[in-house]
């Protein structure tokens, strides 16, 4: 009897330690606040954004042995971009002409001991459009490194972050080869015969 028990207390010992290996942090979802500036003459687009990242959070903080914590944003990205973006540019969901962003990367990764911290943000953004010609795919990213004294601050990190979303995105909306090409589908679009 007494095996019996010291071998339900060893398997739910394991059991709890195996479920706390990860944890959320426990305040509360990143707020990201995106500001977007469209500074190039597009043509109307129909526009997608997908999340195509393999996990859902942007924070990773690792101390020491102890379980990792992960903070999420309030919003999904996808309809916090799509919401960014719609506000800039001409988006029209019957056109025939799609501008596709993915991200790819968004994760600040934070090292951090009892004294120091270290972080290292990166956003990674993947554009896409189709047209009559083909297919153009341009990736777009930006990192910043934050360090200092003590626990890290996720209101900084939420900035960081924003910062970040808000440059790599208007680094996609006004890159010149971008709108070259959207400009030049528009153009064959126009000029098809129907």
């Amino acid at each position: 009897m007494a095996r019996r028990s010291l071998f339900l207390i060893i398997v739910n010992i394991c059991l709890l330690w195996s479920l706390s290996a990860c944890k959320s942090t426990p305040e509360s979802a990143l707020s990201l606040a995106l500001s977007v500036e469209g500074n190039r003459p597009l043509p109307p687009l129909r526009m997608q954004v997908t999340d195509i990242r393999p996990q859902n959070h942007l924070v990773q903080i690792r101390q020491g042995r102890q379980p990792a914590e992960f903070a999420t944003s309030a919003q999904p990205l996808g309809s916090l971009i799509s919401d960014a973006v719609n506000r800039t540019l001409n988006i029209q969901p019957e056109s025939p002409q799609t501008l596709h962003l993915k991200v790819d990367r968004a994760l600040c990764e934070v090292q951090q001991s009892l004294t120091r911290h270290e972080a290292i943000c990166e956003v990674i953004l993947i554009a896409q459009s189709e047209g009559p010609r083909g297919e153009l795919t341009k990736t777009f990213s930006r990192r910043r490194t934050r360090e200092g004294q003590l626990a890290v601050s996720l209101k900084d990190l939420e900035g960081d972050l924003s910062d970040l979303f808000s440059a790599t995105i208007n680094s996609a909306l006004n890159d010149s080869g971008m709108e070259q090409w959207l400009n030049s589908q528009a153009d064959i679009l126009q000029n098809q015969p129907r």
